[in-house]
């Protein structure tokens, strides 16, 4: 990997701070410090204690997905004569929050709001597609 050289110049002490920085480190990067400290026989025995309280704490707090915004709502649904209600829709659909430790993903948005900004993805691109074909046809009959 291309940080191991990095890694292999840092001193016992900084591998020791480094590796209880969970969430300032990628895994991989945590875990090359952690074969580097296994390589020199100092890997603290309670590595494995914290990075499983640090994993609970962020699956409590990422699998309980959040609501819409009552603004977003609005501006998404207003905007389905257009692009914004495509942006704004996929953004409720799709979006995913990362785990720190062990690049798990989870939703970031509750079931209904999933399903409502898959609605206005479909409604926006039902709506523009039928705008477009209205201005396609004025166009060859104007």
């Amino acid at each position: 990997m291309q940080f191991e050289s990095d890694i292999r110049s840092k001193t016992d002490k900084e591998l020791l701070d480094m590796v209880y920085e969970f969430d300032k480190w990628s895994p991989e990067f945590l875990n090359a410090v952690e074969n580097e400290l296994i390589k020199r026989n100092i890997l603290p025995t309670d590595i494995q204690d914290r990075k499983n309280k640090l994993i609970e704490q962020e699956t409590r707090l990422l699998s309980g997905s959040q609501d819409a915004s009552p603004f977003g709502l609005i501006i998404g649904w207003l905007g389905c004569f257009g692009l914004i209600g495509i942006f704004i829709g996929h953004n409720y659909a799709f979006s995913e929050i990362k785990r720190k430790c062990t690049d798990q993903k989870f939703q970031k948005y509750t079931e209904a709001t999933r399903k409502m900004g898959k609605n206005m993805v479909w409604l926006s691109i039902i709506l523009s597609s039928l705008m477009l074909a209205y201005n396609f046809i004025e166009l060859l009959t104007g």
